[in-house]
């Protein structure tokens, strides 16, 4: 899923949830390393799951139409 994400809401999210085997960080601390405001990561962050649960439901409907 991370895949389908842009560079910039790949790096927010990894850097904010720690999927890179680091703690999670704060918008604030995400924002400082990308040289973001935390409003402009949250923003990010929110693209990026609205991009996921859209592909979600595209994969659930694919699988629906198989059966």
């Amino acid at each position: 899923m991370l895949s389908s994400l842009n560079e910039r809401q790949r790096t927010a999210v990894t850097l904010r949830f720690g999927l890179d085997g680091s703690p999670s960080r704060s918008l604030e601390e995400t924002g400082t390393l990308m040289s973001l405001t935390r409003e402009r990561v949250r923003q990010l962050l929110n693209e990026a799951f609205r991009m996921i649960r859209s592909l979600e439901g595209i994969h659930a409907m694919r699988a629906h139409i198989r059966e």
